[in-house]
């Protein structure tokens, strides 16, 4: 099984991953008469703004959509986001991952929980654009694709390495020189993201990551 996973739309995917879902989800419930008394209102409280900005007005609103959000949930499998946390993951992404294409590999259709990683750059491609790649292939291909490269990254089950931020431990904050408590600081930044990283590009025992030198499809001819 080969899949690959744009970022690129990945970020835009998740600034619109609510309204995607209240989209798909209000078609098929559109005759629900919950949906409809609660469309209404919330497009009267809307038409209502554009004509005077009222502060009680545009609080009835939030509620309304909120309430909106809880029929939907409700009556389908949506599952909406907090809107500050999709925000947040869209910062994240915007800084560590713009126009990223991953290719996610598992050769062994009995062992799924190992796959090679990959992140593919857009100078490389045939195609030279992420898009093109996606529309031709889909995200997740069915024909057989081959790849070779450098393995950059092979977790353990058990992760042995030491903790660069544990020279610190012994300090107390005022034994620290000016210079130290920012390189602390810093450390411990980029050590909170490890965990969140891990969910979009970096593998996870027992997957390996490669930098890729080619992928191929192999044809035979009779």
């Amino acid at each position: 099984m080969i899949k690959l996973t744009a970022l690129v739309f990945g970020v835009s995917t998740m600034s619109n991953f609510n309204d995607i879902q209240r989209l798909i989800y209000t078609s098929v419930l559109e005759n629900n008469p919950e949906i409809i008394a609660q469309r209404k209102q919330i497009n009267d409280l809307k038409k209502g703004l554009k004509k005077s900005q009222n502060h009680k007005e545009l609080n009835k609103l939030k509620a309304a959509e909120k309430s909106f959000d809880n029929i939907i949930e409700e009556y389908s499998e949506a599952q909406l986001l907090d809107e500050t946390f999709v925000e947040r993951v869209k910062i994240f992404l915007d800084t560590f991952s713009p126009n990223r294409l991953n290719f996610r590999l598992a050769p062994f259709d009995g062992f799924p929980e190992f796959q090679i990683l990959a992140n593919l750059k857009s100078q490389y491609l045939v195609n030279g654009d992420f898009e093109n790649v996606i529309f031709t292939y889909g995200s997740r291909p069915n024909i057989k694709l081959s790849v070779f490269g450098v393995i950059t990254s092979c977790p353990q089950e058990q992760d042995i390495r030491v903790n660069l931020n544990d020279e610190y431990l012994a300090y107390d904050e005022d034994e620290l020189t000016e210079e130290a408590v920012y390189d602390k600081v810093f450390r411990n930044v980029f050590a909170s993201f490890e965990n969140f990283e891990k969910f979009f590009f970096v593998p996870s025992y027992p997957k390996i990551a490669i930098s890729p030198i080619g992928i191929y499809r192999e044809v035979i001819m009779e």
